[in-house]
């Protein structure tokens, strides 16, 4: 018996042995193996108005897998990687709802797969605020680069009404001409503003996005505050000029003044003094600085008086008919760009009379001055130039071309504005239709008026104020004016607008094209 007991006792001794010896020797579980894959889609937006992307990730395997993308049943892309990006260009489809399907499956043909919806809407433009008020209305109009087409038209209700367009179905996706029609209500002012060559999709940044890429402080001064001068010791015989970006007169009768300024950004004020009836105003130019903003009186005979070494002559190319000259001081370079001026000068010359030269003031308390001479040209042109701490004038070298569709410049420049100005059949009311097209940087640009479409409701606006034009048959004047900036800084590109001083010195060249 007692054999027998321990026969069965080593037979389970054994068997227990054997398996745990077993379990011991079990192969690993196969890292390869398939499972199903694991679709995650992040940074997908509901709604897709311009090209957007977002992202694929396969997860929960490490077998090879092969992953599809459908968009409305229509493969669009298909990878082995486990994580991608796509873009979605909602040109390439409908508008409306629209189905997005990723679908992954291992090589042993295990699949998973995730559906999304999605809103597309074509955005063709978005800018951030507009132009509209009781006495001017607004209009955004969008038209097709290549045929003039309109595409379309809305009126902008407020000024703080957003300012965009979407595009129907059958848009193809090309370059656009983004236009602003401005009418005034109770005046004869009338205008379209046209920006060329523009990117459908294309979305503004706001005023303060632009100023945060450029680092600009925008600054805008409220002259709100006030304080008296009293010009003691002259005759009313001549004239007192005031003037900054952050102050300027109120009510004043000389020689008693009133100034109003920005509490928060004046340091100081300036003023000067000077003869119109002087054939050389420069003789009689007195100034004074006004750093203790409160009521005073300035004895006349205290003013500064200019010397001889504190004028400046230049000369004026003979080919001028006229010319005048603006001075601005600035106290540093903050408020340079920040566009704090104050008006130093400003005179208007005849060549026949100054010999072809011409004078202004150096008031050396002014770290900073930059003139501004506007020059109008025997042949019609007319450029302003902007220069900073310079004497010289130097001509731009660019020539203009106009053919039989397109015009073309030769030179170096950062904007061109084509201007075709319609003029009221009637001479007597002075009154014109002003279309500027604006372009950036392009040295042929294709004429767009004659095939332009303007929308019926400006039409009819602008034919009940006498103007007789229809959609498509409009012509007039043309000129071109051709701008250059010292720093090429276009956050907005073609609609690039002046934050202070940030294009440094600057020429603007207006060339008639139908002499």
């Amino acid at each position: 018996m007692l054999k027998k007991i321990l026969f069965l006792s080593f037979i389970a001794l054994y068997i227990s042995c054997s398996k745990d010896n077993s379990e011991n020797n079990q192969p690993e579980p196969n890292q390869n193996e398939d499972v199903l894959p694991v679709i995650s889609i992040s940074e997908l937006e509901n709604l897709i108005e311009t090209k957007s992307s977002f992202n694929i990730t396969i997860s929960g395997t490490e077998a090879q897998t092969n992953t599809t993308v459908l968009i409305n049943d229509i493969e669009v892309a298909s990878t082995n990687q486990k994580d991608f990006e796509l873009e979605i260009n909602p040109f390439d489809y409908p508008n409306g709802k629209t189905s997005l399907k990723v679908k992954s499956v291992t090589a042993g043909n295990l699949e998973s797969v995730k559906d999304e919806e999605i809103e597309i809407n074509k955005l063709l433009f978005r800018s951030f605020g507009g132009l509209s008020s009781e006495s001017v209305d607004s209009y955004l109009a969008i038209n097709l680069q290549s045929t003039g087409e309109l595409v379309g038209f809305k009126k902008i209700i407020t000024y703080d009404d957003p300012i965009f367009l979407h595009a129907e179905d059958n848009f193809i996706e090309e370059n656009i001409i983004v236009t602003q029609y401005i009418i005034s209500n109770n005046s004869s002012f009338q205008m379209a503003r046209m920006f060329g060559n523009v990117k459908p999709g294309t979305e503004l940044i706001s005023t303060e996005e632009v100023a945060n890429q450029l680092g600009i402080d925008v600054v805008w001064p409220s002259n709100q505050t006030a304080f008296n001068v009293t010009i003691e010791g002259t005759s009313n015989s001549g004239f007192i000029s005031l003037l900054g970006r952050d102050y300027n007169f109120g009510n004043s009768s000389f020689p008693m003044l009133e100034i109003k300024y920005d509490e928060a950004l004046t340091e100081n004020v300036f003023l000067y003094y000077y003869n119109q009836y002087d054939n050389n105003i420069l003789n009689n130019y007195r100034y004074s600085f006004i750093d203790n903003l409160e009521d005073q009186s300035i004895q006349f005979e205290e003013m500064t008086m200019l010397q001889e070494e504190d004028i400046t002559t230049f000369q004026i190319p003979n080919t001028v008919d006229s010319a005048s000259i603006t001075l601005f001081g600035f106290n540093n370079e903050e408020s340079y760009r920040e566009n704090l001026y104050r008006l130093l000068f400003v005179n208007s010359i005849q060549t026949g009379t100054s010999g072809y030269t011409a004078s202004y003031p150096y008031i050396k308390e002014y770290p900073i001055i930059v003139k501004s001479i506007g020059l109008d040209f025997l042949d019609g042109s007319n450029l302003i130039l902007d220069q900073k701490n310079t004497l010289d004038i130097t001509i731009p070298d660019i020539t203009v071309q106009k053919n039989e569709g397109d015009i073309e410049i030769d030179g170096a420049h950062d904007f061109s504005e084509l201007n075709l100005e319609i003029l009221h059949p009637d001479p007597a009311k002075n009154d014109i239709f002003r279309m500027s097209y604006k372009n950036l940087g392009l040295d042929t640009i294709d004429i767009p008026f004659d095939t332009f479409e303007i929308p019926e409701e400006i039409v009819q606006i602008l034919n009940e104020r006498g103007f007789g034009i229809t959609t498509t048959n409009h012509t007039g004047e043309l000129n071109i004016q051709i701008t250059n900036y010292d720093d090429k800084l276009f956050p907005n590109g073609v609609f690039h607008y002046s934050l202070g001083r940030e294009n440094g010195d600057a020429f603007y060249w207006t060339i008639p094209l139908d002499n």
